[in-house]
């Protein structure tokens, strides 16, 4: 008589999938520069928005500043300069850290898109980094 299967096996299996998944989608073709690229131009326009849509002089100054941020994390990177990881690090933790608390107390879809988008930069920059050590 066959032994059943070990389901620790199997969660690990299904574990080497999920990060092989999410590595692709966060690395794809286009690489990682990418990702702070597209992080800074959300940032950006976002902030944009805000400030086109309610005045709001404080949105479009961190909105631009993050997005530079990311920009300038996104060209270090693409240049193979020092400091590109730790530069978009760097702004998912200052997105984050103004984004969450917002996102928590006013629970309006704004705050919790930009949380979310911090929160991927983190998990992100945060492997790149992780894994470059």
């Amino acid at each position: 008589m066959a032994s059943p299967p070990n389901p620790v096996f199997f969660a690990a299996i299904a574990r080497r999938r999920i990060k092989l998944h999410l590595a692709q989608l966060s690395f794809g073709e286009g690489g990682i520069e990418t990702t702070a690229y597209v992080l800074g131009f959300l940032n950006a326009a976002g902030g944009t928005v805000g400030y086109v849509k309610s005045g709001s002089i404080p949105s479009i100054v961190a909105g631009c500043s993050v997005g530079a941020l990311y920009a300038l994390g996104g060209y270090r990177l693409q240049s193979r300069a020092s400091y590109g990881v730790e530069l978009s690090l760097l702004a998912s933790i200052v997105l984050a850290g103004v984004s969450v608390p917002n996102a928590i107390r006013t629970q309006k879809p704004v705050p919790i898109g930009l949380s979310v988008l911090s929160v991927y930069g983190l998990y992100v920059f945060g492997t790149a980094l992780q894994n470059r050590r």
